[in-house]
């Protein structure tokens, strides 16, 4: 599986402009300039997007290789983890926690009311296996999964506040392959700040061209391909490739759904502590 890296930018000015690294030259980690090497992967010039953002360290640059440690005390820790090894949201607070900044998404524009919030997408981001991530995994995650009552269940927390206003949804519209809309009924101010929770990462967690063949909107025998698979329904054999609410989405799944996260996890979740 391809390993592409998402690289960000401590940006010192306002949320909605865009950062270009220009003029940037990129390190292969070693690991996998032996690969590119060999050639099992492409050069890193052709993994990253046209407009990647660069992170600036507090302290310094880190060494490659090694044992991350992270300690998890009880259930309300869990987020920790989202932020540290799978923090890919739309936008995200900047290292010092002081300001979302654009990530995936290269810039936010808002309408005067705060109700309308049009991101574009990093040109050429990819998904762990090599296919472009565009506004059509969005528009996937919202028509597939956050619209979908038999799925929406398993992911409670789509539910949550963080895409309602006044217990009106939102909505998602596609305007091309790099830009989506998202439509509140009211004004909402704090959305920015909300998506770039922990939990505000879902509409980048599913990639339609790895996950559409498993849910029966999409392909007419997803049924008889989850039955076939040990499955009762094909509701649940989705579920099995993106991991449920107990499991985190991406965390506790299918070891080749695609991601955008720089690891992959092993599956193992605490669901209780």
């Amino acid at each position: 599986m391809w390993q592409y890296r998402i690289l960000f930018v401590l940006i010192f000015s306002f949320i909605l402009l865009e950062t270009q690294a220009q003029g940037s030259i990129f390190n292969e980690a070693p690991m996998l300039a032996e690969q590119v090497a060999r050639g099992e992967l492409p050069p890193i010039e052709e993994r990253l997007p046209i407009n990647p953002v660069i992170i600036q360290p507090i302290e310094s640059i880190g060494q490659y290789g090694g044992i991350w440690s992270v300690g998890i005390k009880r259930e309300g820790d869990n987020p920790g983890i989202f932020r540290h090894i799978g923090y890919e949201n739309l936008v995200r607070w900047d290292p010092t926690w002081t300001r979302v900044i654009p990530n995936i998404a290269s810039s936010v524009t808002l309408n005067a009311d705060a109700t309308e919030y049009t991101f574009t997408l990093r040109q050429g981001m990819r998904w762990s296996d090599g296919a472009l991530f565009t506004a059509d995994d969005i528009v996937f995650w919202y028509e597939a999964v956050f619209s979908n009552e038999s799925l929406v269940q398993n992911y409670s927390r789509l539910r949550n506040n963080i895409y309602f206003i006044h217990g009106n949804p939102v909505t998602v519209e596609k305007l091309d392959d790099l830009t989506v809309v998202f439509r509140f009924a009211s004004p909402y101010g704090l959305f920015l700040r909300n998506l770039a929770s922990p939990y505000g990462g879902d509409p980048s967690r599913f990639p339609r061209h790895y996950l559409q063949e498993f849910h029966s909107s999409y392909n007419p025998n997803a049924e008889a391909l989850a039955h076939e698979a040990g499955f009762q329904s094909w509701q649940e054999f989705f579920v099995s490739k993106v991991g449920d609410e107990a499991g985190g989405v991406g965390y506790e799944a299918d070891p080749n759904l695609p991601r955008l996260d720089a690891w992959i996890h092993n599956g193992l979740w605490p669901r209780t502590c």
